[in-house]
């Protein structure tokens, strides 16, 4: 029905969250900052930025991939996890 909207339990809820899902993800993983891991036994890096559900979003970050990130400068000597680029991924992820 016109203007029904789509409801959380309807089958062309799925399609519509991947599409939204896919385009919100590579944004978020172009833009923030992420966590960055170390595989204990070969030292291989892995990243995570974000995982995305019909109605929850979880953003990853840490200061290991901060430090690799292009927002962070030399000059800063402590940048805050949470004043600078936990509000920063919380502003893209909004916008």
């Amino acid at each position: 029905m016109t203007g029904q909207g789509v409801l959380q339990g309807s089958s062309s809820t799925a399609p519509i969250l991947l599409l939204n899902s896919d385009i919100s993800l590579l944004a978020y993983k172009q833009l923030g900052a992420g966590a960055s891991f170390s595989h204990p036994i070969h030292g291989m890096e892995v990243a995570d930025f974000a995982v995305q559900f019909v109605d929850v979003t979880s953003q990853f970050l840490n200061m290991k991939s901060v430090q690799n990130s292009p927002q962070f400068s030399d000059d800063d000597n402590e940048p805050s996890l949470f004043s600078r680029f936990a509000s920063n991924n919380s502003q893209i992820w909004s916008d």
